[in-house]
């Protein structure tokens, strides 16, 4: 049985971390919950008694009402996660925000409770949390819907967030899978001052589950990039994220299968 620490998955992005001069954004009380997806990956850190460190991957499942939080570990052989995941053993978690992708939550607690088969482990809600941002660019909450221009098939669109560098969006469930690297075009449901839909062009660049929907996340290319300037400016807070300021039925039209204006 290896008794070396492995390296943490998220090593990178805790260097970027170290090097930010701003400090991480604390989140407290009920609030907690509402950062944490079901389905994202997590990079767990066990302190043993003896000081020992280990790294661990997991994946959250997510939290029952008694505020139990549920992690599985499909990538951590029995004999490690039997030696390490024992009850009352300290651990610290680093988790990307889907919240708003672009940051990153890290919390502290103990492990309640391990089991082998699934292989799982519990912890209590921690009381808080430290957000730290480890992007340069804002990342906005957004609804708004659109379609993307899949195989020469329209595929239906949710807008889940938006940077001027690229977004997130959502498909239905039942839709088939983008590949990674895969060139994109989406025209969102928000007309120009033309009267043309917003068309917002790059690359898929990662794809991830939040409450089973595929989320994907694109890179805007050059052209993107453009329209993503003027997109922004096309933008209105409503007290909880970003919308457009008016409807067309213009991409509506596209989606049920008639011809672009």
């Amino acid at each position: 049985m290896t008794q070396q620490t492995q390296q943490s998955p998220f090593k990178s992005i805790k260097d970027r971390i170290k090097a930010n001069k701003e400090k991480g954004i604390s989140i407290q009380g009920p609030d907690v919950m509402d950062y944490l997806y079901p389905a994202s990956k997590v990079g767990i850190e066990v302190i043993t008694p003896t000081g020992q460190l280990r790294s661990l991957p997991a994946v959250l499942i997510g939290a029952d009402k008694a505020r139990i939080i549920y992690f599985s570990l499909p990538a951590t052989t029995p004999a490690d996660a039997a030696l390490y995941c024992q009850p009352g053993y300290r651990l610290t978690a680093a988790i990307i925000c889907e919240r708003g992708v672009g940051a990153m939550l890290c919390f502290e607690g103990f492990i309640e409770q391990f089991n082998k088969q699934p292989q799982l482990f519990t912890m209590r809600q921690p009381e808080s949390m430290t957000l730290f941002k480890i992007r340069k660019e804002i990342r906005y909450p957004i609804s708004c819907e659109g379609i993307a221009l899949f195989a020469q098939h329209p595929l239906n669109i949710h807008l889940v967030d938006f940077s001027l560098a690229g977004c997130a969006f959502s498909t239905h469930h039942q839709a088939p899978t983008i590949p990674l690297n895969h060139s994109l075009e989406l025209r969102l449901d928000a007309a120009t001052n033309s009267g043309m839909s917003y068309q917002l062009t790059g690359t898929v660049r990662n794809q991830r589950q939040i409450n089973n929907y595929p989320v994907y996340g694109m890179q805007f290319d050059a052209a993107g990039l453009q329209q993503s300037e003027t997109f922004l400016k096309h933008l209105e807070f409503n007290g909880h994220q970003m919308v457009v300021r008016t409807q067309t039925g213009a991409v509506a039209n596209i989606a049920m299968g008639h011809s672009a204006p």
